[in-house]
């Protein structure tokens, strides 16, 4: 390995930590599911190993016009979500999430279902650092123990109209539960919405979170 080699760069303590939390072994490939995606089948590509998380190639992109992406990933088994970890290239005319809603054990949601439920998180995503990379640590540990299923909403990117959302890598840290799966809720097409569900418009605090509202 060259010592320079962005897309593989040299371990340290604290990234083989990082590494050792990455829970990418869990994920059941072959139910994940991007809405919106440019291209077919980038939304599970950038589930890369933690190791090429700095690759540039694959990569997932939002239309030109819309820069929602609606990535909904399974697990093979109950795992708790620590930390995300987020990365754009920046060499394209492209931007990186900023506006994101996370939900857990929900089947089937589509764009429809999610303007219309309460996530379980809303995040204000920073800017990438040097290496377009943004590590999420602000999930509240009792909202992500021993999930089964999460759904990630990116409803807008840091870029200005008309620009398309990219990720590059998306890394999900944390530990396995060695649980039994949690079932999780479908929503059924023309179904009626709980109230407890309904739409909301308030912000957690956090590293990733800015104490304004969003619209």
């Amino acid at each position: 390995m060259e010592p320079n080699d962005k897309d593989n760069p040299p371990p340290s303590p604290a990234h083989e930590q990082e590494a050792t939390r990455c829970l990418r072994q869990y994920i059941d490939f072959s139910k994940v599911q991007c809405l919106n995606e440019y291209e077919p089948h980038t939304g599970k590509a950038i589930l890369k190993p933690y190791d090429s998380r700095l690759s540039n190639t694959p990569r997932l992109l939002s239309p030109d016009d819309d820069p929602e992406l609606l990535l909904r990933i399974p697990f093979t088994e109950a795992v708790t979500l620590q930390q995300l970890c987020l990365r754009a290239g920046s060499e394209h005319n492209t931007a990186a999430p900023w506006h994101v809603r996370l939900f857990v054990d929900r089947d089937n949601l589509d764009f429809d279902d999610v303007r219309e439920l309460k996530p379980v998180q809303e995040l204000q995503v920073d800017r990438p650092d040097e290496n377009g990379l943004v590590l999420c640590d602000c999930l509240p540990h009792g909202k992500f123990k021993d999930i089964s299923c999460l759904t990630l909403h990116v409803v807008d990117n840091h870029g200005q109209t008309n620009v398309a959302t990219e990720l590059t890598y998306l890394g999900l840290l944390g530990e396995v539960s060695h649980l039994q799966r949690k079932a999780v809720q479908t929503v059924h097409e023309g179904q009626g919405l709980p109230s407890e569900y309904k739409a909301f418009d308030e912000t957690f605090p956090g590293p990733c979170v800015s104490d304004s509202q969003f619209g």
